[in-house]
């Protein structure tokens, strides 16, 4: 997702349980969990810092 913090509130406002926003595995990665609406898999969502113009 472009914007992970206001994806976040959307989805908290929709009523959908989330989780906090967290460090992703790789650099420059953040990600959160949507635990429920969503057919009963849980679905992780990604955020990728722009990578930096040489």
């Amino acid at each position: 997702v472009a914007d992970i913090d206001a994806t976040r509130a959307r989805l908290i406002a929709a009523g959908l349980d989330v989780t906090e926003v967290r460090k992703g595995r790789k650099p420059g990665t953040r990600i959160m969990t949507v635990r429920n609406g969503t057919c009963g898999i849980q679905t992780v969502l990604l955020e990728r810092s722009p990578k930096p113009v040489e």
